[in-house]
């Protein structure tokens, strides 16, 4: 890559518009359950896994994922070995 490509590159801010896609983001856990999503945000879907859309479905939209997940909703090798981290953290402290 040119130092020039770098320089662009380096430069560019995350694409963003009204900020309710980032802030649509929760979560909810139980004794034997984790959830996390973007509820009520009709592009959500279509951020994160790409996709037709608009009249006739004839515009091809790249995926932009947000969240950690892979197009068949497993989660990504990197945020599964920090969950696994944590959890581990998370008992060894409930351990001693």
């Amino acid at each position: 890559m040119t130092k020039r490509s770098q320089r662009i590159l380096a430069d560019m801010k995350i694409l963003q518009d009204s900020g309710k896609l980032a802030a649509s983001v929760h979560s909810r856990y139980g004794d034997d359950y984790a959830l996390i999503g973007a509820g009520g945000i009709p592009y959500a879907r279509i951020h994160q896994l790409g996709g037709k859309a608009g009249k006739g479905r004839k515009v091809s939209i790249p995926a932009r994922p947000y969240l950690p997940f892979t197009p068949s909703l497993k989660l990504q090798p990197e945020a599964e070995k920090a969950l696994l981290k944590t959890g581990m953290d998370y008992l060894r402290r409930a351990a001693e």
